[in-house]
């Protein structure tokens, strides 16, 4: 693993950088440790592809700790990705770890960019607030939502994705991964939509929402919860986001859908619901469908698609019932492409979406 730095960097980490340019293999990294908060906050951007890895809080190492202290982060980052623990071995391997001065101007100033997005997205977002406990946000989910931004935003093509080359360069990358198969099902009473997903046990119920909302052409835009359910489809508990206002903690009894995984959930009930929009009462029934072994292929992955989602502002299935008279008997034939070709969302549409908005 080859790290580029500056040389504030550099003497964060206690190591001298010699020079170095960078050249066109896979394990190249570039690093800048910038104040945020109060706080450290490490920026590590793998070089051939400009995909940023953000870590938050960490603590200046001991002088002959720093290799330690990178070596478990990105250790902590591959295996949030199911990375084969061999693969992660050779990645991060002791004797090919060493740290250069950073050989452009281009990548300092990307790296500086990137870092002014950060802070104003956070401004951007904390302005509305001005109660928010904004430490702790920082700490529990900042770091996912950054990253998933970056990775919208600056992927500069598929064929640079860091994944895609990550997997050109280790084909058994992904060996040996268990996975569970869920069935997702829009309940309506006349129409059939439904995605099945293969997905991590540990996925978190934060990401299963994210991926939700990719399946079924939603936007994010309303207030969402999840529900554990009994064999009778009677509501158990609610599972959803913890936010902190000053004196007040507003959660759920079950928990928090950051810290709860799909795994735990099926462990105690054989079903669970998704509700979107709260006026248009969308619900989302989730069964397991079945168990993998040895999956060889990135997670998640849509696996059957069938019919598309009314759209997310119709405020129920009657409305939807309304728009579809429209089309067929009101809309002449010549327009009606204009309104049928937002509906086509088919199974490699929805692969895609996450391999550019879930893989980041």
């Amino acid at each position: 693993m080859r790290i580029f730095a500056s040389d504030s960097t550099l003497e964060f980490f206690n190591q001298e950088g010699s020079p170095q340019k960078a050249d066109k293999s896979f394990n190249q990294w570039a690093m800048m440790v910038k104040r945020f908060r109060r706080r450290n906050l490490l920026l590590l951007m793998h070089v051939p592809s400009s995909y940023l890895v953000i870590f938050y809080g960490i603590k200046k190492p001991a002088k002959n700790k720093s290799k330690d202290l990178i070596t478990q982060l990105m250790r902590d980052f591959y295996e949030s990705k199911m990375i084969n623990e061999n693969v992660i071995n050779q990645l991060l391997s002791d004797d090919s770890m060493s740290f250069h001065s950073i050989p452009t101007k281009k990548i300092t100033r990307y790296l500086e960019t990137r870092y002014e997005d950060l802070v104003s997205s956070f401004n951007d977002f904390i302005s509305d607030f001005d109660r928010f406990d904004q430490d702790s946000y920082l700490q529990s989910d900042l770091i996912d939502e950054m990253n998933w931004f970056e990775g919208i935003h600056y992927q500069r093509k598929q064929a640079d994705s860091f994944f895609m080359m990550l997997e050109e360069n280790y084909p058994d990358v992904y060996a040996n991964t268990d996975a569970i198969e869920i069935k997702t099902k829009l309940l309506l009473d006349n129409y059939n939509v439904e995605r099945h997903f293969i997905v991590d046990p540990d996925m978190s119920l934060h990401d299963l929402h994210r991926l939700l909302q990719i399946g079924y052409q939603y936007t994010d835009s309303y207030v969402h919860s999840f529900y554990t359910l009994d064999d009778t489809g009677e509501v158990l508990d609610e599972i959803s986001n913890l936010f902190e206002w000053e004196d007040y903690v507003y959660s759920t009894p079950r928990g928090i859908e950051n810290e709860t995984t799909i795994g735990e959930v099926f462990e105690e009930v054989s079903q669970f619901m998704y509700v979107y929009n709260f006026d248009a009462d969308w619900r989302i029934l989730i069964t397991p469908i079945k168990k993998h072994t040895n999956i060889n292929m990135r997670l998640p992955h849509c696996s059957h698609s069938f019919s598309e989602a009314p759209h997310e502002t119709l405020e129920s299935e009657e409305d939807y019932d309304f728009y579809l008279e429209f089309i067929e008997h009101m809309v002449h034939p010549l327009l009606r492409h204009y309104f049928e070709m937002n509906l086509s969302f088919d199974l490699s549409a929805i692969n895609n979406l996450i391999e550019k908005e879930m893989y980041r």
